[in-house]
């Protein structure tokens, strides 16, 4: 992001004073939102010397990225962290700078929801009344007929719903060398995932975001439901795949009847999964509870590493699983061994979560059938007595 830095620096900045609130650069979805006297920081960035950033085989010999494909006027060459930039191997200055929202060179910059809603979400977030969930990028839609729409019924759609998704800016790998493998990500206690090769490195708090190893910023943002994040990958979950519970969760903050409206949820007859016996004593709107740990997995946390640094922590191996270490309670969960977070809640019998991890389940083995009546005792009438393994 830093590119238009440069240029502001170099060519000095006009006034937003005689621009007018509809300026096309202005971030806010209501123009007159928009503060132009209000101060935004940037993101800091390395000023990278000259002789490391002049080529590639310098650039990564200081332990920097590379990047082919830079922003027009931005370099090639990132060292991402405060401590890298600042080591004897750079020498390079670590920069923060701040701006006035009204600089007609931030309000030039030609951004747009579809490439730059991350640039869009940090300008709104500084400079909107309303901070990032005044962005003009949360309003792709405004009905139900947005490209996704969660509810059973769709007049149940909120688009101007929203859920706080405070983020960190400064740990992809265009400008942070944490951000290569995921080896250099997990080093530094952040979490890797493959999904989106332009940012697969999460640093998901704001102390481990803005401590020495990463050197990001935890910026506030949200998304809205009838925004352009939620709306862009929303239309490619369905109820029949992993992403379900993705549907459920999203149905619960952007439909006014909350999860229970979920277009995944089934009615009795009709679900693909029911434990009961008699299919007659399943009830699809019973509640599934569950708790779980947020940070014990592979990804995101060194003692999950091996069976060893897992059990050293008091926390239970599982070989078979794809996150194998889990630690089962609360106080075990975010002791400082860990250091993760306790999330409690529920699925509904005939949400698509459910009906897509119980549609897996048989009664053909004992962990089967020990499964089968664990649902069983939520979602039939009968309880566990009229699990259809019994």
């Amino acid at each position: 992001m830093h590119a238009f830095l440069l240029a502001l620096l170099v060519t000095g900045v006009a006034a937003f004073g005689s621009l007018p609130a509809a300026h096309p650069g202005n971030p806010c979805l209501d123009p007159n939102d928009f503060i132009a006297t209000d101060s935004i920081v940037q993101p800091p960035y390395c000023a990278v010397p000259n002789a490391i950033s002049e080529t590639k085989d310098t650039c990564e010999a200081a332990g920097c990225y590379w990047d082919e494909y830079p922003d027009p006027g931005s370099d090639s060459c990132g060292c991402g962290s405060q401590q890298l930039c600042e080591s004897d191997a750079v020498g390079g200055t670590w920069t923060v700078n701040s701006f006035t929202c009204g600089d007609e060179g931030l309000l030039n910059q030609g951004w747009n929801c579809a490439s730059n809603p991350g640039e869009l979400g940090w300008f709104s977030g500084g400079c909107c009344s309303g901070g990032a969930a005044a962005s003009k990028c949360n309003a792709v839609c405004e009905t139900a007929d947005c490209a996704f729409n969660p509810c059973k019924d769709p007049n149940e759609f909120d688009p101007a719903a929203s859920k706080p998704d405070d983020h960190c800016v400064g740990d992809e790998p265009r400008s942070n060398p944490i951000a290569r493998s995921r080896e250099a990500c997990v080093a530094v206690g952040c979490e890797w995932g493959e999904g989106n090769p332009n940012d697969p490195c999460h640093c998901n708090s704001q102390q481990l975001c803005e401590s020495p190893a990463v050197g990001g910023t935890w910026t506030a943002r949200s998304l809205t439901c009838g925004g352009s994040q939620v709306q862009g990958g929303g239309p490619s979950w369905a109820c029949d795949a992993e992403d379900a519970w993705l549907i459920d969760h999203f149905a619960g903050v952007c439909c006014r009847g909350g999860t229970a409206s979920s277009k995944c949820n089934c009615e009795a007859l009709d679900c693909a999964f029911n434990p009961c016996m008699d299919p007659n004593d399943f009830d699809p709107m019973a509640a599934v509870p569950y708790a779980n740990c947020d940070g014990d997995s592979e990804n995101g946390n060194p003692i999950a590493a091996s069976q060893e640094a897992c059990e050293a922590a008091s926390c239970e191996w599982q070989s078979w699983s794809d996150e194998p270490c889990h630690c089962g309670s609360e106080q075990l969960c975010e002791s400082p061994a860990v250091g993760g977070t306790w999330n409690t809640g529920a699925h509904l019998c005939g949400s698509g979560y459910t009906q897509r991890i119980g549609s897996t389940l048989s009664c053909a083995s004992d962990e089967g059938k020990g499964f089968m009546a664990h649902y069983a005792t939520m979602c039939c009438r009968g309880g566990a007595a009229s699990s259809k393994c019994a």
